[in-house]
C-alpha cells in the first residue's frame, strides 16, 4: 500500500505559526524590525508626514511607495525557500499587494490613507512571517561544554622556545 505524501495546504498554517512567534524573543529580530524596516525602511513616510503639515494625500502617497518596498523584500525571503510550497505563498503575499495596492490608488482621498496604512500594517506582517526563521536573526549562538567549534581552525602559537 502506498504512502499518500502530506498535502502542503496542512502544512501552512503549523509554519506560519512557527515563523510568528519563533522571533518573539530574539532582540536582534526586534532591532533590525524596529530600526531597519520601520525607521530606516519608513523615513521617507516620516519626512513627509513632518513637512506635509498632516495632509492625508501626500501621507498615503508616502505609504504607497513604502509597503510594497516590504512586501517585495518579504516575498524575496520567501522565494529563497526550499520547499516550492512556501515560495507559492511567497506569490499569493505578492497578488494580496497588488490587490491593496490598486484598491488604494483608485479610491478618494480618506480611504486611500486607509487602505494605505492596511498595506503597511500588513506588509510588516507579512516580512515579520517571511522572516521569522532566518537564521541570522539567531543572536545566541550555543556553546560546548566541552569547549569551541570542533571543526574550527587552531590556534598558532607565536612562542618557538618549546622547540629547542
Amino acid at each position: 500500500m502506498a504512502v499518500q505524501p502530506q498535502k502542503s495546504i496542512d502544512l501552512i498554517w503549523p509554519e506560519l505559526t512557527s515563523r510568528f512567534y519563533a522571533p518573539c524573543k530574539s532582540v536582534t529580530f526586534y532591532s533590525y524590525l524596529v530600526f531597519g524596516v520601520i525607521i530606516c525602511g519608513g523615513s521617507g513616510v516620516l519626512t513627509v508626514f513632518l513637512k506635509s503639515e498632516w495632509s492625508m494625500s501626500d501621507v498615503s502617497a508616502a505609504l504607497l511607495g513604502y509597503f510594497p518596498a516590504l512586501f517585495g523584500a518579504a516575498v524575496l525571503e520567501f522565494t529563497t525557500e526550499h520547499q516550492q510550497w512556501l515560495r507559492s505563498l511567497g506569490l499569493i503575499g505578492l497578488c494580496v499587494l497588488l490587490a491593496v495596492a490598486f484598491i488604494a490608488v483608485k479610491t478618494e482621498e480618506g480611504w486611500q490613507l486607509f487602505w494605505a496604512l492596511t498595506g503597511t500594517v500588513l506588509g510588516i506582517l507579512f516580512w515579520w512571517v517571511a522572516n521569522g526563521l532566518n537564521t541570522r536573526f539567531d543572536d545566541v549562538q550555543p556553546q560546548s561544554a566541552l569547549g569551541g567549534d570542533p571543526s574550527g581552525t587552531l590556534q598558532q602559537s607565536s612562542d618557538k622556545e618549546w622547540r629547542k
